[in-house]
């Protein structure tokens, strides 16, 4: 374990060298590169960078390092639609993630027969979530130069205050303990932006409208048919009153007009690992604030002739990965209801996980034993609990939510957008290409409103819209222009529309980006380069190729068109 200058020897935890908050407050590190937020970015990049020989702090607000992976993720995105393969994609340190984790189960040799022949086996790419975290946890434990500092957030969050610039670059961050941290280069791997906001990058939030860039899926939607409610459902407090209030989980919006833009984001959920397994089952218990009205709409829905969708296996182990949908009908996703997220302060944002926390666990516990729902669906309910060997930490539930859209960087001179990926439409020309892309359009509910008098979830893109193909994603998308910020990368909140960045965010893209981040400043701090920006692509490009980065958008492994019909 690499130690920093002025920076005391401390005591393990997790097999990483990591203290109380309080032993280390107001103290200097400098390291070559400093790594915010430990997601699936965040921890590539820091171990390619620790591999490369450079110092690394890796700065994770939580307890645990892995990002929503180990927080319920296990199901993964590859090679887990019938219409495409998309592990072709996988990028090279993504891949070794997995191989260790198919290591833990024993199916090495099947893992590797399976990539060697292209072999599409989405089976082969999941794992327990406790299984994910011990292996991030070891693999960190293996670099040599790399610090892991758990449970220290930027300060501020994203409004500024931990950030000092001298002219265009970072020169220093400051966290809510009061220790900073001097680097060469920053990389922002947080899912919500906020070292990107911090260090006065222009950014944006939100859904743009049809306008500014031709996209035809952008904006408000007036036909959403994936995961909506099957039948009418009375939306107000008293069925019928309009005055009365609505119901709990329903916003007071307007439809607006289609194709408008606003400042709605896509639905977060809790990615929830349940196990029917007996011998490794927590049943739902009572929250102590239960509140059966919080469920309403369940009740109604199931009265109104809905059906309640069950959880099904398809994790290891017998564990779910549930992703907060029903492909048709009434799912556990919270639209409308993490607004304030985004540029919260970390308390903010705490007190909306333990809310949002409560209402999940009463859900759970309201479908299992609440008179109101079938016994069909309380008897199958019933079977289901938190598995013993989960988030032993925190009552066996997740510890912390799917953040699936949050602050997006914005470049007026690269953006991608859903045209990247659009079959037909004239090609974007990408001259410097760190990575293929192979996923649709994906889109939770933005808002569940009133329309027509009845409960309308609005905003779902899943298979719908124009063809699409696998595409190139420029190098200049990941790193701000030189005039914000010259010394940033920013690989979980790429230069993107609402649309474009759906394209991109699953967790082994991301450590494709976070791994390529590592890459560039390396060779920006060999080559003295001036920014970020003016890394020498033709360096980057013969790493990329080393290391066995797929960079061609026209693989013979890759189709060339994908129909969402």
């Amino acid at each position: 374990m690499y130690l920093a200058k002025e920076v005391t020897l401390y005591a393990l935890a997790y097999s990483l060298a990591f203290p109380a908050p309080s032993v280390l407050a107001h103290q200097h590190h400098e390291y070559d590169i400093v790594v915010v937020g430990g997601t699936s970015a965040g921890y590539s990049a820091a171990i390619q960078a620790a591999r490369l020989n450079r110092s690394v702090a890796l700065l994770e607000t939580s307890k645990h390092v892995g990002g929503i992976a180990i927080e319920g993720a296990g199901g993964t995105d590859i090679d887990s639609q019938s219409s495409f393969q998309n592990s072709v994609t996988v990028g090279p340190l993504a891949l070794e993630f997995y191989r260790r984790v198919a290591a833990r189960y024993n199916n090495t040799d099947a893992f590797d027969e399976a990539w060697r022949n292209h072999t599409k086996a989405k089976n082969l790419w999941r794992f327990e979530c406790h299984v994910g975290q011990s292996v991030i946890e070891d693999w960190l434990a293996e670099e040599e130069y790399l610090d892991v500092f758990l449970e220290t957030a930027l300060k501020g969050a994203g409004n500024g205050d931990g950030v000092s610039k001298s002219g265009t670059a970072i020169s220093m961050i400051e966290t809510e303990e009061g220790n900073t941290f001097s680097a060469h280069y920053f990389i922002d791997a947080t899912y919500e932006g906020d070292l990107l906001a911090a260090s006065g990058v222009p950014y944006t939030i939100g859904r743009e409208s049809i306008v500014p860039y031709n996209e035809s899926l952008a904006g408000v939607q007036y036909n959403t048919t994936f995961s909506q409610l099957t039948v009418k459902v009375d939306p107000y407090l008293v069925p019928g009153n309009t005055s009365s209030g609505l119901l709990p989980t329903v916003q007071d919006q307007a439809l607006g007009k289609a194709g408008a833009g606003d400042k709605n984001i896509q639905a977060y959920s809790w990615r929830l690992c349940l196990t029917n397994k007996t011998s490794n089952l927590v049943p739902f218990d009572r929250p102590s604030n239960y509140d059966p009205s919080q469920y309403e709409i369940y009740k109604r829905y199931v009265a109104a002739g809905g059906e309640i969708f069950k959880p099904s296996v398809v994790l290891p182990n017998d564990k779910t990965d549930m992703i907060g949908i029903a492909t048709e009908g009434l799912g556990f996703d919270m639209p409308g209801r993490t607004l304030e997220y985004p540029e919260g302060s970390h308390a903010e944002r705490a007190k909306l996980f333990d809310d949002l926390a409560q209402w999940q666990k009463g859900l759970l516990y309201f479908l299992a034993n609440d008179e109101s729902m079938p016994s069909t669906t309380r008897t199958e309910w019933s079977k289901w609990g938190y598995p013993k060997d989960e988030f032993v930490d925190n009552e066996h539930f997740p510890r912390a939510m799917y953040v699936r859209d949050a602050r997006r960087m914005m470049r007026d001179d690269i953006l991608i957008t859903m045209h990247n990926s659009q079959y037909g439409y004239p090609e974007v020309a990408v001259v410097d290409p760190i990575l293929t892309n192979l996923w649709p359009i994906d889109i939770h509910s933005t808002r569940r409103i009133v329309r027509n008098g009845s409960i309308y979830d609005e905003g779902f893109i899943w298979k719908q819209g124009p063809d699409w193909k696998p595409w190139l994603l420029s190098y200049q998308a990941i790193v701000p222009k030189s005039s914000q910020c010259s010394n940033l990368f920013v690989p979980t909140a790429p230069s993107s529309s609402h649309l474009g960045f759906s394209l991109l965010r699953i967790e082994h893209t991301f450590m494709t980006m976070g791994q390529v981040s590592a890459f560039a400043a390396d060779i920006a701090i060999k080559t003295a380069a001036n920014s970020s920006q003016e890394v020498d692509y033709k360096q980057l490009r013969e790493k990329l190729d080393a290391a066995g980065f797929l960079l061609d958008a026209n693989a013979d492994d890759l189709p060339d068109r994908v129909s969402n019909t």
